[in-house]
């Protein structure tokens, strides 16, 4: 199972010439995707579009769960700071860190794909992690008073206590079992799209690939 999974909560605002991956509704869409001829996995790839609702928010959790590999949709020519809330919300969630933590497979790949990578004034990926980075700190601030506050609920996991400068690469030094990967696409010009196909298909996550590390275009 592969999610998709918008992380704008107001959802699919106009603006921008690329299509996201998500069709704005308020429930999710679920579909079978066909295997690649040469991932050599015999099972269609079961596809979960998850849509950025604001009504969906609090079903994200439970739906995390169960999938086998994440992909958060960001819209790069948006502030982030409602993508960061939905993102911490997951983070900072008990029963996703539980679930997770007893997977066999271990740490639970999540790419966050940067979408209309060909807009101008659209961020690149460094960009949006560092902005993502800024805003989780703040949250996980908040979240730490608040689990002070309601201490002996339980209600939020290790992550919004932890006391660490934040690391995206070493998210399982703050108590979150996840590899964060951020990603620049585009389906007008393709930037991007080869390395999101490997993802659905094989959970593979290509580094330093060319639209994650080329510079942003002048306009």
């Amino acid at each position: 199972t592969v999610l998709f999974g918008d992380l704008s909560r107001s959802g699919g605002k106009k603006g921008g010439s690329t299509p996201l991956f998500t069709v704005m509704s308020t429930k999710a869409n679920v579909g079978l995707a066909p295997e690649r001829a040469d991932s050599g996995d015999s099972k269609p790839i079961r596809i979960i579009d998850y849509p950025g609702h604001p009504s969906l928010s609090t079903q994200l959790p439970s739906v995390l769960c169960d999938a086998d590999r994440t992909v958060l949709v960001l819209d790069s020519t948006r502030p982030v700071s409602e993508a960061a809330e939905v993102l911490f919300s997951a983070l900072a969630d008990e029963l996703v860190h539980e679930a997770w933590s007893l997977r066999p497979d271990g740490v639970i790949p999540v790419v966050v794909a940067c979408t209309k990578a060909d807009v101008k004034g659209a961020k690149n990926w460094r960009r949006i992690k560092i902005q993502v980075r800024t805003e989780l700190e703040r949250l996980r601030k908040v979240g730490s008073a608040t689990r002070r506050s309601r201490e002996g609920e339980g209600s939020m996991a290790p992550f919004s206590a932890s006391n660490k400068a934040l690391d995206l690469d070493n998210l399982e030094e703050h108590g979150a079992p996840l590899s964060l990967h951020f990603l620049s696409v585009s389906s007008i010009n393709g930037d991007g799209m080869d390395e999101l196909r490997d993802f659905i298909s094989s959970g593979a996550v290509v580094e330093n690939n060319p639209a994650n590390s080329k510079k942003p275009r002048k306009e």
